[in-house]
Parts: C-alpha cells; sequence; structure tokens
C-alpha cells in the first residue's frame, strides 16, 4: 500500500507538471497571437495611423497603440544593395516599444551609409509578413545578416540574445543598443574592420538620446569608442567529421584558441561547418574551393621565417599537394600578430 501512494503521488505530480507545461505553452500562443493581430491592424494606411495618434485620449504616459513613427527611416531601405551588414527590422511600427529600436538603426544607416543596408517594414504590411514568412518567424525580429541570434563581448563578457519580440524590459531576450554591439562585430568580420571614430561619435550619441528617452540608461561601452581594430582575424570553414582533415582543423583550432586566450584583443575566431548554408556562403566569399582557415582574409600566406620568405596554404582540396600542419597555422597567426620572425 505504502508504494502504491507513493507511486500515485509521482503521477500527480507528472501530471501537474505536465499541466503547467501546457498552460505556458497555451499563454505563449496567445501572446503571438495577439501580437501577430495587432501588427496586422497596426499601420494599414499613414492617414489612419495619424488620425488614431490626433484623437486618441490623453492617458498621462506613453502609449503603445498611439505611436506614429513619422520620420524615422523616411524610406524602407537604406544604403547600398551590396553591402555586406544587412539589417532587415519587421516590427508592428506603431507600437512605442520599438520605436528606440528603429531610431537606433536609423542612427545606423546614417553613420555606415556604404557598409551597411538596413531595411524596415511594419510587421502587417506584405512586405513584412513575407520576410517574416521567409525566414520561419511569425513575431517581431530584427534580423542582421538573416540572424535573429548573436553572441558577442558587452562588458568583456560573452553575451547570447535573440533580437525577437519586446526589447528592454526585464523579460525581453535584447536591448535595443545590443544592436550597435552586434553590427559593429559583423562589420569586422564582412570588412575586417568595425566602427571607426567618427562613426562610433554618430552612434552613441543616437543611442543615448534614444534610450534615454525611454527612460533607459545607455550601455556603458556603446558610448564609447570602439574597440581597436583586430590585428588578427581567422574564419574556419570547419570540413565534416568524416573527413580525413578534420583532426588536423580541429588540433588547429586549438592552436588558435590558445594564442586568441593570450591576445583576447587582438585576435578574433569565427567557426564555420563548411557543410552548412552559411560556411558555403562563406567558402564562396573568400574564394576557396574547399575547407579551410582564412587568416586576415586570406589563405595562401607569403611571410618571412627565419629571414627567409615561405608561402604557407592553410586550405585543402584535391589540388592541393602540400598540406599544412598546426604548427604552420601557429606560424602564420604569429606573423601577422608580431611581424617578422
Amino acid at each position: 500500500m505504502r508504494q502504491a501512494g507513493v507511486a500515485l503521488a509521482i503521477l500527480v505530480g507528472l501530471a501537474a507538471v505536465y499541466g503547467l507545461s501546457r498552460l505556458s505553452q497555451s499563454i505563449q500562443r496567445r501572446q503571438e497571437a495577439k501580437e501577430w493581430e495587432r501588427a496586422r491592424q497596426a499601420m494599414q494606411s499613414g492617414e489612419q495611423a495619424k488620425e488614431t495618434h490626433e484623437h486618441a485620449p490623453s492617458q498621462g504616459g506613453k502609449s503603445e497603440e498611439h505611436w506614429t513613427p513619422a520620420g524615422l527611416l523616411g524610406t524602407p531601405v537604406r544604403g547600398p544593395a551590396d553591402a555586406k551588414v544587412r539589417i532587415l527590422a519587421v516590427v508592428p511600427m506603431g507600437v512605442e516599444c520599438h520605436r528606440v529600436t528603429l531610431q537606433i538603426l536609423e542612427a545606423l544607416a546614417k553613420a555606415e551609409p556604404n557598409r551597411i543596408r538596413v531595411e524596415t517594414y511594419d510587421m502587417g504590411s506584405p512586405q513584412g509578413m513575407q520576410s517574416l514568412q521567409a525566414r520561419g518567424q511569425h513575431c517581431a525580429t530584427i534580423f542582421v545578416n538573416d540572424r535573429c541570434e548573436f553572441t558577442f563581448l558587452k562588458d568583456g563578457k560573452k553575451r547570447t540574445i535573440v533580437t525577437q519580440r519586446k526589447p528592454n524590459e526585464p523579460m525581453s531576450t535584447y536591448r535595443s543598443d545590443d544592436l550597435v554591439f552586434i553590427v559593429d562585430q559583423e562589420l569586422q568580420q564582412a570588412y575586417g574592420k568595425g566602427f571607426g571614430q567618427k562613426a562610433w561619435q554618430t552612434v552613441s550619441e543616437a543611442v543615448s538620446k534614444a534610450m534615454k528617452s525611454a527612460g533607459l540608461e545607455p550601455a556603458v561601452s556603446s558610448v564609447t569608442p570602439g574597440p581597436k581594430k583586430p590585428r588578427l582575424t581567422v574564419e574556419v570553414l570547419l570540413p565534416h567529421e568524416q573527413a580525413p582533415v578534420y583532426t588536423l582543423f580541429q588540433e588547429s583550432l586549438k592552436v588558435l584558441e590558445k594564442i586568441r586566450a593570450k591576445y583576447p584583443e587582438d585576435v578574433t575566431v569565427q567557426v564555420y561547418r563548411l557543410l552548412t548554408t552559411e560556411g558555403q556562403a562563406r567558402r564562396q566569399q573568400w574564394g576557396i574551393k574547399g575547407p579551410g582557415i582564412v587568416m586576415n582574409g586570406k589563405v595562401a600566406h607569403e611571410i618571412l621565417v627565419g629571414g627567409k620568405k615561405r608561402l604557407i596554404r592553410t586550405e585543402y582540396h584535391g589540388g592541393i599537394d602540400y598540406l599544412f600542419t598546426p604548427r604552420d597555422v601557429e606560424t602564420v597567426a604569429l606573423y601577422y600578430l608580431k611581424g617578422k620572425r
């Protein structure tokens, strides 16, 4: 009888946990459905939004339903088509909580008119809904190079965020000024250089003004000059686990991680699996045929070693008659960090 009672108690507990999980999922689905429906209704036309704003009764505070984003970005698309950093914002334009984000995106577009492309669409517009559906999303999202999840350094610590739903609230998955760090990181990866001093000044002033207008304090490091350009930027295009050279790339990556740990401000290392869509895009961008380790934009490194010129290729494909070693990777990395050896 005692064992039966224990078993019954366990079953009751499991049922309660299951019930709570289903309830939580149901609440989340209802919230997302409300947000989607509100987005469809919001800003159906500029005149409707303006009329709502002008005739809404004053409530002595900010209203999420009555803000009109007049003047922000002016046009849904800013920046050249060939920009390597692409920002796509699909949010309910008439909602106050996204105002700060749009103001910061406007500052980014102004600060980097040649390297950044910014597109902003109302969530209820045909372009907005199509953009979300094409990327498998259904809630307000800020995409940077078609991604909405990022890991970056902020105040010396790694942070992982998801740029979706409402920002700047205690339970939010991101703050509006996080976008500055993300875009700076993307600029470094795409162009080898993040924001310059002038761009940082433009962005930081706009960030401070926008965040404070919403009663928020901007992150300290978002209003200071940008970080110095790393002397060594590395992209590892990792082969499949069953490839004969997979172990070589893993050992080389360990060498690079040790170097990055020793020179954290001077080295960045990004890893992409070659067989993914992103990995193939990076391979095509660098113009290489197979897996490789791209250091400072190259896989062919003509460097001085012991006073003599030496060519080291840090890539692998069928036509390569020489296979690099982890020691070669270390030699090239230290050359870029320290110069002649």
